[in-house]
């Protein structure tokens, strides 16, 4: 199995843990389900680095909240010019303290949290394949012994 498969993954990859998985075998039902688990090991591992790449970008994420937080006041204050009463008092009353560290994290994972979701059930489904695999390739090995 060389270059890439049908469902994008490496077929020298897939084919290395097909032959971690079943060694030596030419039984091929075994070497079916050990094609499965390992592809679907791969997968993990992609949905395990996704995940690690949303989490590393959550200082980005705040870099930009702050940045809408700033053009919202800007706005608002723009706004607040056109009436009649002092200015002063009436930033004084819009003024609101910036958010905590732990506050722009929740606001963070708020965001995020439908799309981390969907990578779960994903990641579910892939784990459940590879386990289905896993014990496929077992009750075979067994019944060869």
């Amino acid at each position: 199995m060389q270059g890439r498969t049908d469902d994008g993954d490496s077929g020298d990859a897939v084919e290395s843990l097909v032959q971690r998985i079943a060694p030596g075998s030419r039984d091929k039902d075994l070497l079916h389900w050990a094609g499965v688990a390992a592809r679907a090991d791969l997968e993990l591992a992609r949905i395990r680095q996704v995940k690690r790449d949303i989490f590393g970008r959550v200082a980005q994420f705040k870099a930009l909240d702050a940045a809408e937080r700033f053009r919202r006041r800007a706005a608002a204050m723009r706004h607040l010019e056109s009436f009649d009463q002092p200015l002063r008092e009436l930033k004084r009353i819009v003024s609101l303290p910036d958010p905590s560290e732990a506050e722009q994290e929740a606001e963070v994972v708020l965001r995020l949290l439908p799309e981390l979701r969907k990578l779960n059930r994903y990641e579910a489904r892939a784990y459940a394949g590879w386990d289905r695999a896993l014990g496929e390739v077992s009750l075979r090995v067994s019944k060869m012994r």
